[in-house]
């Protein structure tokens, strides 16, 4: 057993050793982990989850950290100080630049946040310690209904790193995709930048730092039919040739392609179409998403991941190309990371297994001249029955409904090809609870 700050965490493996690598348990009642590497020093990782209702700290419900020193054998934990006026934080996204800042983005909100006069504001905390503790948080942006920001950072040597934050907004019956960046390491950032506005569900925005000083936002605009129904959705995007200032008009990457419902049946899964996008060293553009194979009706659906490429800067893409290889039932919310060699990690979660079993799973890709599919690994070491997510009814909160785990999980590589992902399921079998998880593996070389 491993000792952590304030907890204890055990490793939990698979009846086969085949079956799945160890899974460390990082923290109970938790959901929407986010993993980053530092990547100066590639032993220190950065876990960013949700907060955990059950234990308020100081009568507010701060956003958490775990962080590890020893490439993973051990962590310790706290919480981001929330700014003054907020008592929640969600939403959790973590980048380190090369000088080893951990630059920490969530959102923050106010008491009243799913009343007319609630707000929500896009809060960054830095660690110059390695993640040891975090600073008071500095906000980026105020609104009624600002929602998942996510943070990329740009290291430049010897000079401050540059900080990019996109999230979504939301007003009326329209959202937006609003972007900040900051040129003195996070300290300040300049007023925010509205890419794009329409009624469609404008969502889970990414800033991607490339290769000489182009910045590209990338993000999913999904129709909105009803909770159990597939929806028309399309990855759009726009680029900034000049670190950021400004920004190009719109493009969409390939044709539009069906989304999974928002409420994924059987089991009521909650399940927003988000974007995953990775760079590789020689300057390609990865991105994956989840897409509908089969639509059996009444929100029941077979679902793919699929993953395309740019080799241009985003001037062309690739036919997508599907990375799961089972179409037994769905999948969904794919995280992906580069490693040196330039081929992508992909995690993401499963229901092949059965659609009361809900699993994480993961492949190592490599773009090839003739599309073929890659063995997936299975990551959760057991079981995880959907039955034990807390349902969120409709209508009852401004949230969207469902069995709520999280709207992403997380995903990073780090040194000897080691792919870290982390999660959040009920292998414990605990009503009402979802743990945080996190497994080290060697995905099988493509």
């Amino acid at each position: 057993m491993l000792i952590v700050v304030g907890s204890a965490i055990s490793y939990q493996t698979a009846a086969s050793s085949e079956a799945s690598p160890a899974n460390l348990l990082l923290s109970v009642d938790r959901t929407e982990p986010y993993v980053a590497i530092d990547p100066s020093h590639p032993s220190t990782i950065v876990v960013g989850t949700n907060t955990n209702y059950d234990v308020p700290v100081g009568g507010r419900y701060p956003v958490a950290y775990f962080t590890s020193h020893d490439a993973g054998h051990s962590f310790q934990q706290g919480t981001i100080p929330l700014p003054a006026g907020y008592v929640d934080g969600a939403d959790p996204s973590v980048a380190i630049a090369g000088s080893g800042t951990v630059f920490y983005g969530y959102l923050a909100e106010s008491p009243s946040y799913c009343s007319s006069s609630g707000h929500s504001a896009v809060a960054v905390s830095r660690s110059f310690d390695g993640g040891r503790s975090f600073d008071s948080s500095t906000i980026v942006s105020i609104s009624n209904a600002n929602d998942k920001p996510f943070l990329s950072v740009e290291s430049i040597p010897h000079k401050k790193s540059h900080l990019f934050a996109s999230w979504t907004q939301f007003f009326g019956n329209k959202s937006r995709i609003m972007v900040a960046r900051s040129l003195d390491g996070g300290a300040t950032f300049g007023g925010p930048v509205a890419l794009f506005t329409s009624s469609a569900d404008n969502s889970g925005s990414i800033a991607l730092v490339g290769k000489h000083g182009r910045i590209y936002i990338f993000w999913a605009s999904t129709a909105d039919r009803g909770l159990t129904r597939t929806n028309p959705a399309r990855v759009l995007y726009r680029v900034s040739t000049d670190d950021g200032a400004r920004f190009g008009r719109l493009h969409q990457v390939g044709a539009s392609f069906t989304s999974i419902p928002r409420m994924a049946e059987p089991g009521s899964l909650r399940n927003l179409t988000l974007p995953a996008a990775a760079s590789a060293s020689n300057g390609t553009i990865y991105l994956s998403w989840a897409q509908v194979a089969k639509n059996y009706g009444r929100g029941n659906v077979s679902a793919d991941i699929v993953m395309t490429r740019s080799t241009n800067g985003g001037r062309s893409w690739a036919v997508p190309r599907r990375i799961s290889d089972s179409r037994n039932h769905d999948r969904f919310m794919p995280a992906i990371s580069a490693y040196p060699d330039g081929t992508i990690a992909l995690a993401f979660y499963d229901r092949r297994a059965g659609w009361w079993d809900l699993g994480v799973y993961a492949a190592r890709f490599r773009w090839t001249v003739h599309p073929r599919l890659y063995v997936n690994q299975r990551i959760s070491a057991h079981a995880a029955p959907i039955s034990d997510i807390q349902y969120i009814p409709p209508g009852s909160t401004c949230l969207s409904p469902g069995r709520f785990f999280g709207d992403y999980l997380g995903a990073a590589v780090g040194p000897h090809d080691v792919l870290n992902v982390v999660w959040a399921d009920t292998q414990k079998r605990v009503q009402l609870r979802t743990d945080i998880w996190l497994a080290r593996v060697t995905l099988q070389h493509p």
